[in-house]
């Protein structure tokens, strides 16, 4: 049965959801980012991201060719590029998109963790 907190836990991301949907690029420049849990939900819903260099470094979205690096400076003309993007080019960064954060998803790694406890299990009988 839903609950008050469980309605509004759904409602909250029903709206994030519909904010993914509606944009076609996010945007995380940033000089100080560890792995971001916002960089990692927009990847899920195969939205390209425009990262700064710093957070290239934690996760390769420019190299993996889910979306570009870019410095704050030097944005503006990378967006004007992104602008020229025909509906291949799209499609080829959200394919990407979608393999890059692959390692992320709660059931991936669920099953990594599962099988790992399972070696675990069987090495100790």
């Amino acid at each position: 049965r839903p609950t008050p907190r469980s309605n509004r836990r759904q409602r909250q991301m029903c709206i994030r959801d519909r904010a993914y949907a509606g944009a076609d690029v996010f945007v995380l420049i940033s000089r100080f980012e560890g792995l971001s849990m916002a960089l990692l939900e927009a990847l899920a819903h195969q939205l390209p991201p425009i990262v700064g260099t710093e957070v290239e470094d934690v996760l390769p979205v420019a190299a993996s060719g889910a979306g570009w690096s870019t410095s704050a400076e030097a944005l503006g003309g990378q967006l004007n590029e992104i602008a020229q993007l025909d509906s291949n080019g799209w499609e080829a960064k959200r394919r990407a998109a979608a393999r890059l954060v692959e390692p992320y998803r709660w059931d991936t790694i669920a099953g990594d963790y599962g099988a790992l406890y399972g070696s675990l299990v069987s090495a100790t009988r």
